[in-house]
């Protein structure tokens, strides 16, 4: 009825996107022509086509689609602009600059966020502030801004609260809790989930209780209590089973994956892992939070190659473990070419590959760029696990100590036994 069609295949996405580019150029060098040209009808129908390509942007964005997402946050934008001011078009800029910013075109992610928040103001209504809260913080999350996300969270959680709006108090909760499991604030992250999943779990919101649930477990995990996490974890699957999610499903297999690998059961973390290789298979991240289920098997991926080198009895095939680290670490680096704060994992793992193949100088030279990467993003977590990679590897005794010591102070903070463990017996065996 609107005469507005959404592309039936990826080669019509595919021809549809330079149209809609050169309108949004357009729009950008004569907005006279273009932006807030419509009244009456035509605007309404206008606004009501944006509305349902928002929608469809969002669908596309959770199951990876990254084509159709361009493509439709693209449409958002123009026919929004067409109508003028109006909570949809604060929503579009928001949108566009977390587009902008997954085409790592940072200059433009951000002004578009500050049209979205400046647009957002002027319209001045209270489910679009916590909309355009919740997607301009999805960028800067990003890059790193986390007390910026935290400021917006509070904010869009206060009005969503005030309003009764569940769904958004939810996504304003989960942006808000993972902002601090990323930028390694374990115990507001912990706080934050377990919120979230007692109301939840009230309200029988499933999508929220399977983000509840790999929330607590992942800051579980990092809190030394892997076997609690591993039933939340086969919840959370069973949960995507009905509501399925890509990422979702690449983060929770990942982490049980993880758990299984703390808790010594090698097989199933291996299984696990495997499943996130499959998932992830020719993807392009566009979920801000992919990183912690590459991550995830990484590490297990790498640690048991490391003891299966270290001890034959494991009964574990070394080349089958090397060639699947390196499927990790081509997933951890499509993420960091999507998003800046993934610039500490890339040569972390790289590092660890080299490591254990045998060129130490080049190892060591990995990890001093993921530690600079953890400190330019203010990560404390990847700081402390870098530290102790160099705490192990660097020549001089001194510097070897000093890695180690302020390694130990971060997991201590951070309450990571298991880390702290492991940067504790590296202390020893260095000395």
């Amino acid at each position: 009825m609107l005469q507005k069609p959404i592309p039936s295949s990826n080669l019509q996405f595919v021809l549809g996107l330079l149209p809609q580019v050169i309108r949004q150029i357009s729009h950008r060098y004569f907005p006279g022509r273009h932006i807030g040209t419509l009244d009456g009808e035509p605007r309404e129908i206008a606004i009501e086509v944006s509305r349902l390509y928002e929608l469809m942007s969002r669908v596309y964005f959770y199951s990876n689609q990254t084509v159709p997402i361009i493509y439709t946050v693209l449409r958002f934008l123009n026919e929004a602009e067409k109508a003028g001011t109006s909570a949809e078009l604060a929503t579009a800029y928001a949108s566009m600059g977390v587009l902008a910013g997954l085409m790592q075109l940072h200059p433009l992610a951000e002004s578009y966020v500050e049209r979205g928040l400046a647009v957002s103001r002027a319209v001045n209504q209270p489910p679009n502030i916590i909309t355009v809260n919740v997607v301009t913080s999805a960028y800067k999350l990003t890059v790193g801004r986390w007390d910026e996300v935290q400021e917006k969270m509070l904010e869009a959680k206060t009005i969503a609260e005030e309003l009764g709006d569940y769904r958004q108090w939810g996504d304003s909760v989960v942006l808000a809790a993972e902002s601090a499991l990323i930028s390694s604030d374990v115990v507001q992250a912990m706080k934050l989930q377990l919120i979230l999943l007692e109301d939840a779990r009230r309200r029988r919101n499933p999508l929220q209780q399977g983000w509840a649930l790999f929330g607590v477990a992942v800051n579980n995990i990092r809190m030394g209590n892997a076997a609690s996490a591993v039933p939340m974890l086969e919840e959370a699957l069973q949960i995507l089973e009905e509501i399925p999610n890509i990422a979702s499903s690449i983060n929770t297999n990942g982490t049980i994956a993880l758990a299984h690998l703390r808790l010594g059961h090698n097989a199933q973390a291996l299984e696990y892992a495997g499943k996130v290789l499959e998932l992830a298979e020719n993807l392009s991240p566009t979920v801000y939070s992919l990183d912690i289920g590459f991550s995830a098997a990484a590490d297990v991926y790498f640690q048991l190659w490391e003891t299966a080198l270290q001890d034959t009895w494991q009964k574990l095939n070394t080349e089958e473990l090397k060639s699947s680290a390196l499927k990790a670490i081509k997933l951890v680096r499509a993420f960091e070419k999507v998003f800046p704060i993934g610039q500490p994992h890339t040569p972390y793992y790289r590092g660890w590959y080299e490591w254990l193949a045998g060129d130490k100088e080049k190892a060591v030279k990995l990890w001093n760029q993921s530690l600079a990467a953890a400190q330019k993003y203010t990560m404390l977590y990847e700081e402390g696990l870098a530290r102790v990679k160099l705490g192990m590897a660097e020549s001089e005794l001194t510097v070897r100590a000093g890695h180690l010591q302020r390694a130990i102070e971060i997991f201590q903070s951070m309450n990571a036994p298991y880390e702290l463990r492991m940067a504790q017996e590296t202390a020893r065996a260095s000395q």
